[in-house]
């Protein structure tokens, strides 16, 4: 079914290649954002394949991305349903990049839903693991989302400290 589906796989040699393309692929068509269907076909095929094969480290990179294809038609609870399973994973694998890029998901959904005060749930985890895995894109967007806490909660003396030290 999948072979006749996806004409690509035919040249692809095992099922793992196949979950692991068809994940990056989804990424591609959402981030183009030509077709964020399609992305969400390939990212819900990646999944299946992927639970098939029971390939959690594809599986969790699956449902990151074909997370963000949901924030991006407007489904949310699906987005964080799947970002929920993902850390799950990620936390079983002690895959600490992966477990960020989903903090910071829970987090960007929570800025969506103005739900400011959920950032604090995840914000000092996100500042721990980017300083752990050296990674400043990331460490940025903790020390953003710790001042849209503490602006949104009408702390504006941290704020402060916290805008002068970003």
């Amino acid at each position: 079914e999948m072979k006749s589906k996806y004409s690509f796989h035919f040249a692809l040699a095992d099922k793992k290649h196949f979950a692991a393309v068809s994940a990056n692929v989804l990424g591609i068509f959402n981030s183009v954002g030509h077709s964020p269907e399609r992305a969400l076909e390939y990212g819900l095929t990646a999944i299946a394949v992927s639970r098939e094969l029971k390939d959690k480290f594809v599986l969790a990179e699956a449902l990151v991305n074909t997370s963000a294809v949901y924030v991006n038609l407007g489904k949310l609870n699906k987005a964080l349903t799947l970002l929920n399973e993902a850390r799950v994973i990620s936390e079983r694998l002690n895959d600490k990049t992966t477990l960020l890029t989903e903090l910071v998901a829970f987090n960007n959904i929570f800025v969506l839903q103005g739900k400011y005060d959920e950032l604090k749930n995840y914000t000092d985890e996100i500042m721990l693991l980017s300083r752990e895995t050296g990674n400043g894109r990331s460490l940025a967007n903790g020390e953003y989302f710790l001042g849209l806490y503490y602006f949104n909660s009408k702390n504006y003396s941290i704020f402060l400290i916290i805008l002068q030290n970003s």
